[in-house]
Formats: structure tokens, C-alpha cells, sequence
């Protein structure tokens, strides 16, 4: 199954969804039987720290990956109600088609990053990639460039930057430009124009994107 294939499966789920009142572990247990992959478990959690959307975060455990156990983790992240096991109504009131839609392209995404670190640690037989100096005087920047400039990062926020530009094929036929994903801003904040991280970071991402696009094309021209 390939990246856009998993977005219609994981979509659609809504029009079979649509109108139940479900919880966020109920949601988060629907999206992760629809995913097609054993090495991967998606869950839920509550905060007050988010308004009414969704957010994802993901991780990668090649300590269990190397045990032959589930080794990626995608966590949905729902606003806290008053009560615990209050229900979301998937529905235009509240978890609309939107919100769903802004979901399922989150979870693809987060997992697809997740993918490209399993597959530089099973690569390299398990053990630990590159790490990277900073040598930035701000401490704040300095923290912020020896997490994004690591390579295993750059190669991983490539993938993330090539689904944000591929998400505009997939909703209107048209792709985001690489400039203007949310990554791109982000390491244009924290490195130079010509930096070595920076010129990576677009080659990859360009990368991935044409391994994508050739999905997308594969799985419309069926249709």
C-alpha cells in the first residue's frame, strides 16, 4: 500500500464513521486496525494544552524494532473534556470532515517520518547514526540546530517536508511549493541560506516528493 493509498483507507473511514459518537481511544483503535502495518500502534491522550483540533506526534524504538517487537508509536493528542470518557460526535458540529481529513494526512505524514528512521537504523544494523555540533553562540539556536541538523533528522523532515508539498496533489492536484512547507520555514530559521543542513534538506525533501509523485500517479491512473 503506498502513501496515498493509506490517505483514501484512512479518509474514508469517516463515511463509515460518520455520526457515531466515539471516544479518543476509540478513534485512535479505529485509525490503527486501518493501518496496514504490524510494526506500528496508534494511541491516544488528553491535554488542556491544545484548543479543538488534533495533533500527532510519533516515535521510533529500534531497541524494540532489534526484538522483533512493535516499534513505532503514533500518538493522537485530543483536548481534554470534563469527562474522561466523554465522546467525540464525528460529525459538522463538532469532529467535522475537515478536522478528520487534517487528522488522517497528520497521522500519514508522522508515520511515513517514523518509516525513514526504521529504515536508517535497520540499515545500519541498529546502531546509533551521526550526531551534529553546533557551534551557534545563541544557546537556544544552538540547542534547536544539534537536534534538526542531526542527519538522521535532515533525511526524516525531508520525508515530512515531501508529504506537506505532495498533500497539495492529493487535495486539489496541485503541489505545495518546498518553500513554503512548515519545515522549510523552520530550518530557514535556524540555518544559513547556503548551509550545508539547509542544501540537504531541499535535496531530499525534492527527493521524496518525486517518489511520491510517481505514487500518486500510479494509484489515480487506475481510476
Amino acid at each position: 500500500m503506498n502513501y496515498f493509498e493509506l490517505l483514501d483507507k484512512l479518509d474514508g473511514l469517516y463515511d463509515r464513521l460518520e455520526g457515531q459518537q466515539l471516544t479518543a481511544s476509540q478513534i485512535a483503535a479505529k485509525l490503527s486496525r486501518a493501518v496496514p502495518f504490524d510494526s506500528c500502534q496508534i494511541t491516544s491522550v488528553n491535554t488542556i494544552n491544545i484548543n479543538r483540533d488534533i495533533d500527532v506526534s510519533g516515535q521510533y524504538d529500534p531497541d524494540s524494532d532489534e526484538e522483533g517487537e512493535s516499534a513505532i508509536e503514533i500518538e493522537l493528542i485530543f483536548p481534554r473534556r470534563r469527562r474522561k470518557f466523554q465522546k467525540f460526535t464525528l460529525d459538522e458540529s463538532e469532529l467535522t470532515r475537515t478536522v478528520w481529513r487534517c487528522l488522517v494526512v497528520d497521522v500519514c505524514s508522522v508515520l511515513g517520518h517514523e518509516y525513514v528512521h526504521m529504515e536508517q537504523f535497520r540499515r545500519r544494523k541498529f546502531k546509533d547514526g551521526r550526531y551534529y555540533r553546533s557551534t551557534h553562540k545563541n544557546q537556544s539556536v544552538k540547542e534547536n540546530q544539534e537536534y534538526f541538523g542531526i542527519p538522521d533528522e535532515v533525511d526524516a523532515y525531508a520525508f515530512t517536508a515531501a508529504a506537506a508539498m505532495a498533500y497539495g496533489l492529493w487535495d486539489n492536484g496541485k503541489p505545495i511549493p518546498y518553500k513554503k512547507t512548515s519545515v522549510c520555514q523552520i530550518y530557514s530559521a535556524l540555518f544559513d541560506k547556503k548551509h550545508p543542513v539547509l542544501l540537504k534538506l531541499e535535496r531530499l525533501s525534492k527527493k521524496y516528493y518525486k517518489r511520491l509523485e510517481q505514487q500518486y500517479y500510479v494509484t489515480y491512473s487506475r481510476n
